[in-house]
Formats: structure tokens, C-alpha cells, sequence
């Protein structure tokens, strides 16, 4: 006569090994269905490339350097609260006739100049900023007046 034990021990292992067989042949499944999606995924990264290289030739080299160089002279310029209080001062503007003239707010326009430091502007706001610099205050006046 066979151990009980044994035969217990027998079926319960054959249970566990058809269980994990059954949960680890959705796994098997999926895991297939995602190496298809991720070979299918390479092909289109493979094309995407290609047409990416067709189009980079195509584009003119000059304008794509005058857009580097323009970004490039806007992260050399150096703003600061002191520079933004001097200028308004030259131009002889009070803040809310300067705030107009860059297109922010009066409170924006105070928190810049009372900032120590460097001061970090939006593209537009600087643009408008570094057109100023060059004015005078009779030049800052007419275009307030427009």
C-alpha cells in the first residue's frame, strides 16, 4: 500500500503544475502579442527615421541656422532687475507706462525690478525689452502714444 502522504504530496503537485501551466500560458500569450507590437513599432521607427533624413535634406541649411543663432544671442543677454530699473529710468517712464510698452502686467513689471539678479523673461517679453534698449525717451513716448 502506497504512503497517503506521498500520494497527497503526488496530486498536490500535479494540481499546482497544471494551475501555473493554465495562468502562465496567458502570460506566454501576451508576452508574443508584445513582441509583435514592439517589431511593428521598430518598422515604423525605421521609417519614421528615413522620411525624418528625406525631410532635414530638404529644408534650406540657412534658415536653420538663423533660427540657432537667433535663440543662441537671446541665452547670452544678461537681464537684470537693476538693468530693467535703469532703462525704465533712461526712457523716463513711470512702471505702468513701461509694463505697456513690454505687454505684461503693472505687479509683474514691479516684481522684475525689485528682483537682485539675473531675471528670466518669456521670448515675446524680451524681444520687446531688448527693442526698447535702444530708444530714447521722446521714441518711448511716441510709441506709447500709438
Amino acid at each position: 500500500m502506497p504512503n497517503l502522504n506521498q500520494l497527497l504530496k503526488a496530486e498536490i503537485v500535479r494540481i499546482s503544475r497544471k494551475e501555473s501551466k493554465a495562468l502562465s500560458a496567458s502570460i506566454k500569450e501576451m508576452n508574443g502579442s508584445f513582441k509583435k507590437k514592439i517589431e511593428d513599432l521598430k518598422v515604423r521607427v525605421a521609417a519614421l527615421e528615413l522620411q525624418n533624413k528625406v525631410l532635414v535634406k530638404a529644408v534650406p541649411v540657412k534658415s536653420a541656422a538663423v533660427a540657432y543663432t537667433d535663440t543662441e544671442d537671446n541665452r547670452r543677454i544678461r537681464v537684470t532687475g537693476k538693468g530693467i530699473r535703469s532703462l525704465r529710468a533712461n526712457l523716463k517712464l513711470t512702471q505702468k507706462e513701461f509694463s505697456s510698452l513690454l505687454g505684461i502686467s503693472e505687479q509683474a513689471a514691479y516684481s522684475l525690478e525689485k528682483k537682485d539678479g539675473s531675471v528670466r523673461l518669456r521670448s515675446t517679453t524680451l524681444s520687446k525689452y531688448l527693442s526698447l534698449r535702444g530708444l530714447g525717451s521722446k521714441e518711448a513716448r511716441n510709441l506709447l502714444a500709438q
